[in-house]
């Protein structure tokens, strides 16, 4: 009987050795490897988190292209040479800066590949007319002003919507024993451009005079 007893205190004790060693290898292989899997479905989802971020700012970038202002492209590029719309703007930066537009000349060059030759055959390279569905305007100006009135005429000629080019402009500031408000006249070429090629895109014409 006492043998007996004995034996099942053994067969108790090994039972419950074997669920120690079970449970250790539960805690060991099982749950680092559940540990594992919970760090790769966090990596996963961060990863999905910053390609969503990465495909909506593609979409907005795709939504900013397709909405471009053909208002703001006519401004810049009209259809034709839009001379009016430049008298206008001139006048306004007259009035602006007290720079006297003393006389002003327009030259037009057609859109067409012939003059695209002529000017390379005179060595001619503005960097922007070497499209041939591009037409120019060279406007010759004799202003007079100030040194800083000249100064603040040419950054609105720079800052005016239509695209343009300066080609010559050469003031000097005065000496300090000069007199700071005396006029200065100078001479200035400029070039504005106009394509008349994109007209098919456009619903509606942007004309001069608020027309």
């Amino acid at each position: 009987m006492e043998q007996l007893r004995n034996n099942r205190q053994a067969l108790i004790l090994a039972a419950t050795v074997m669920l120690l060693v079970l449970l250790a290898g539960v805690v060991y292989l099982i749950l680092p490897g559940s540990r594992a899997v919970d760090e790769q479905e966090a990596e996963i989802t961060a990863l999905s988190s910053q390609f969503q971020l990465l495909e909506n700012k593609l979409a907005e970038r795709e939504r900013e292209a397709s909405g471009l202002d053909m208002a703001d492209v006519q401004a810049a590029l009209p259809l034709w040479d839009n001379s009016e719309q430049l008298l206008l703007d001139l006048q306004q930066l007259e009035n602006d800066t007290g720079v006297e537009l003393m006389s002003s000349t327009f030259t037009l060059a057609a859109p067409a590949a012939d003059n695209q030759t002529t000017d390379q055959a005179a060595g001619v390279d503005s960097g922007i007319s070497g499209s041939s569905s591009m037409g120019r305007v060279q406007l010759s100006l004799v202003v007079s002003g100030t040194y800083q009135d000249l100064l603040n005429w040419m950054d609105g000629v720079q800052s005016l919507p239509r695209l343009i080019t300066i080609e010559s402009f050469a003031v000097s500031k005065p000496q300090a024993a000069e007199v700071s408000w005396k006029p200065i006249t100078v001479n200035v070429t400029l070039t504005a451009y106009y394509d008349p090629s994109y007209r098919g895109l456009v619903d509606e014409v942007l004309w001069p005079f608020g027309s």
